[in-house]
């Protein structure tokens, strides 16, 4: 699936926001977001915006694999060996 126009990310990254209810109040949840968003910004080839997604997805939680490895994939393609191998390490 591939995402040309703002129009279609914009409702794909809508899409992928949770909200909780803990405690008489909603937990915006976004950390599958960002993930998601990098997803779609990687399809769109915007590599530098898909790996600030994926960068702010593995803050949010610190094992995200998936989102080490999409990184490793953009570094390894930039030619940026090593740091596709300290993603690939994590």
């Amino acid at each position: 699936m591939r995402y040309h126009d703002h129009t279609n990310l914009y409702l794909y990254y809508i899409a992928n926001i949770v909200f909780l209810y803990c405690d008489d109040a909603f937990i915006l949840l976004m950390q599958p977001a960002y993930y998601n968003l990098g997803v779609v910004y990687s399809e769109m080839m915007q590599f530098d915006t898909a790996l600030t997604c994926y960068e702010k997805a593995a803050l949010e939680r610190p094992l995200y694999a998936e989102a080490y490895c999409n990184m490793g994939v953009i570094y390894k393609n930039r030619g940026e060996l090593e740091a596709a191998i300290a993603c690939y390490e994590r």
